[in-house]
């Protein structure tokens, strides 16, 4: 799973992203690049939320994230200012776009 961070005034770098999967509770955390990019690798196929924070900013959730075996699952996160505690939630109601082939 990978993605891009970003605000209405560019790329967040140092953001912080956890990925927990929805069936055992396991969570990865990771931090945005200076580009505003991350990722979480090997990830086990399954249902994800993914948490990401970042200060002077709204906390942004996605549920329901699918990760497929032998699939490139990407997001592009726009967030939105405001304080840490406010919470922008959205449940994914389709497929991931997949960046990597035409798959």
């Amino acid at each position: 799973l990978s993605g891009v961070v970003s605000a209405p005034d560019g790329v967040i770098a140092g953001a912080t992203v956890v990925v927990r999967d929805d069936k055992t509770g396991r969570e990865r955390t990771v931090t945005t690049s200076g580009e505003g990019s991350f990722t979480a690798s090997q990830l086990d196929f399954g249902t994800y939320t993914v948490t990401i924070t970042a200060s002077g900013y709204k906390t942004f959730v996605a549920k329901e994230v699918k990760v497929d075996v032998g699939r490139e699952s990407a997001l592009t996160i726009t967030l939105e200012l405001g304080g840490v505690t406010e919470e922008v939630t959205v449940t994914s109601a389709g497929e991931l776009v997949n960046s990597t082939n035409a798959e």
